[in-house]
């Protein structure tokens, strides 16, 4: 029972662990680089995707052929949910379609998308500037005046710039007294 071990008898970590070791390590490595690239062109791919869409819908848009245009900024919205400028080109086909329910929704998804990209930001792009911009001018050429002033003020709280922040005052200013005069 006490018998002493052999020296050979004796396990000891070789060059095989090692290599084993370093074998695990290099295929876990191989199968990160790839899944990094498989996303990089997925995205590459849903990007280009969404452009397509985009590009096909201004034209149809342009060419007033509205089933087409909705069809493909509908496509472009599946593919970018959290883009906004496919959400103009829905809003830009149903006024051409006259369809100002269809419209306001709308624009109150991609104002929804600015929102929270302006949570997330600290701050309001261009677009999303813009994007507002147009859906206030939309609430006010189909009289739901109340509704503009709502977005001018949210606005107002998103944005920094003193001077677009008057200009903004003086549009909802020019609302109250363009309702009250003809009502």
């Amino acid at each position: 029972c006490g018998e002493l071990l052999r020296k050979s008898e004796i396990h000891k970590p070789g060059r095989r662990a090692g290599k084993k070791a370093g074998l695990v390590i290099a295929g876990i490595v191989i199968v990160a680089v790839i899944v990094i690239f498989v996303y990089m062109m997925y995205g590459k791919v849903q990007e280009k995707r969404y452009i397509s869409n985009l590009t096909d819908g201004k034209k149809y848009l342009a060419e007033m052929d509205y089933k087409k245009a909705e069809e493909s900024f509908n496509e472009a919205v599946s593919v970018e949910p959290r883009k906004i400028d496919a959400y103009q080109g829905l809003a830009d086909t149903y006024e051409g379609l006259e369809d100002y329910d269809r419209m306001f929704d709308s624009y109150r998804k991609g104002i929804s998308i600015v929102n929270q990209n302006y949570k997330e930001q600290g701050s309001m792009t261009k677009e999303g500037e813009q994007f507002y911009n147009n859906a206030i001018d939309s609430y006010v050429e189909q009289g739901n005046d109340e509704e503009a002033k709502d977005l001018i003020e949210q606005m107002q709280n998103m944005i920094s710039d003193e001077k677009k922040k008057e200009e903004l005052e003086e549009k909802k200013k020019e609302l109250g007294i363009y309702r009250q005069y003809y009502d």
